[in-house]
């Protein structure tokens, strides 16, 4: 169980590194970020959901996609630790007041650009692994239970659709070489 998780993470940061490296090009039109910042987002994506590895998470995740046994409180404890040591995550990215007066308000903060670019690769490399609609179309489905910046919610819109061009190259490129086999 632990290692059909392990085998599928796996995958899904080697998709994520494909992706970062197909769309970087055209990013860097789009956005204006120093060099570190690119930097910054490479090794970002070489450390991409390694959290999952960890005990606080595997567990949780293994036996809630793997195992007939579904315990809602050890995965919910698994993803609000990813949620917590990763900040490609929009939940990572909530203010909850605790004032008495304004008790329980959860209020978005702006993510860093860095980690809104590492989320839509997130989002990418998932529909590399379904082979779905892309990216863009999750993001359409979702973004209204998604509690973003405005800033957040602008860098999205404006760049989404950079990420569904680079998807739908990749799907023609990988659906060619499976129709040649």
């Amino acid at each position: 169980m632990e290692t059909t998780l392990k085998n599928h993470v796996d995958h899904h940061r080697l998709l994520i590194k494909e992706a970062r490296r197909l769309i970087q090009p055209e990013l860097e039109k789009t956005f204006s970020l120093s060099l570190n910042e690119w930097y910054f987002v490479h090794n970002l994506v070489l450390k991409h959901d390694v959290s999952k590895y960890s005990e606080e998470e595997l567990y949780g995740y293994a036996q809630w996609f793997y195992s007939l046994h579904k315990d809602k409180d050890l995965f919910n404890c698994a993803l609000v630790h990813h949620y917590n040591c990763n900040p490609h995550h929009w939940q990572y990215w909530l203010l909850v007041d605790t004032c008495v007066r304004d008790s329980g308000i959860v209020k978005p903060v702006k993510m860093p650009l860095t980690y809104t670019i590492e989320m839509m690769l997130d989002w990418t490399a998932m529909s590399m692994e379904k082979k779905d609609s892309g990216p863009g179309s999750f993001y359409a489905s979702q973004s209204g239970e998604m509690a973003l910046h405005k800033v957040t919610r602008e860098s999205i819109g404006r760049s989404i659709h950079l990420f569904d061009e680079m998807y739908y190259k990749w799907r023609e490129t990988v659906d060619g070489q499976e129709n040649r086999i």
